[in-house]
């Protein structure tokens, strides 16, 4: 009998328990049960004026933060950028100081052939020069014209074109002098002279070059 009553009371408890509603965290219906919770407390659910404010602000604020890292970077790599155009340029300056005076040696060892090449092979040349030579005289008096012998020849063949001082009237005197170069001369005035020697013209090349270094 003890057993049989037992048997009835555990099924009683069974049936009774399944009628119990699960308790679910929120707020109670007007029987006093636990009432389902709203959308916005449930997870994933919409988000509530508080929360879209602060995700709001949260990406302003995360996306002023990447524009800002993304500035930095590109200001680091413009400058980087432009440290090595300067010391490329400082690199330029510094190889071309060092280089100046060898630039300058190549560009006379140039002259120096274009020069005797163009002043012996142009029987014109010798007397062109002399011609020039002789205008920058101011003198009333005989001019000395000395310069190589071979263009000594050539000069008085030519005597008649240097103007008044081709007319044979003695204001001119030619002579021959071997220490000057071929396609050189040195015009003598009783004011001083004027020196159109091939040294002397590639000596004022020289020291125009250095003059603009």
């Amino acid at each position: 009998m003890k057993s049989t009553s037992k048997s009835k009371i555990i099924k009683v408890g069974y049936a009774e328990a399944e009628k119990i509603e699960p308790f679910v965290p929120g707020r109670l219906d007007k029987g006093g049960a636990a009432a389902p919770p709203a959308d916005d407390d449930l997870v994933g659910g919409p988000l509530g004026g508080v929360e879209r404010e602060a995700y709001e602000k949260g990406f302003e604020a995360g996306e002023k933060a990447g524009f800002e890292l993304g500035r930095q970077k590109a200001e680091a790599k413009f400058g980087s950028l432009d440290r090595l155009i300067e010391e490329l340029a400082s690199l330029r300056e510094e190889l071309y100081r060092a280089c100046e005076s060898e630039i300058v040696a190549l560009v006379m060892t140039i002259a120096r052939k274009v020069v005797h090449r163009e002043l012996e092979t142009s029987e014109a040349s010798i007397v062109s020069l002399v011609k020039e030579a002789l205008r920058a005289t101011v003198t009333s008096g005989t001019v000395v014209v000395r310069l190589n012998p071979r263009d000594a020849e050539l000069l008085m063949e030519h005597a008649g074109s240097l103007g008044r001082f081709g007319d044979g009237s003695g204001g001119l005197r030619i002579e021959s002098d071997a220490a000057i170069t071929r396609g050189g001369c040195i015009v003598e005035t009783a004011f001083g002279e004027v020196d159109a020697t091939v040294e002397g013209l590639l000596a004022d090349i020289e020291e125009r070059l250095t003059d603009e270094e």
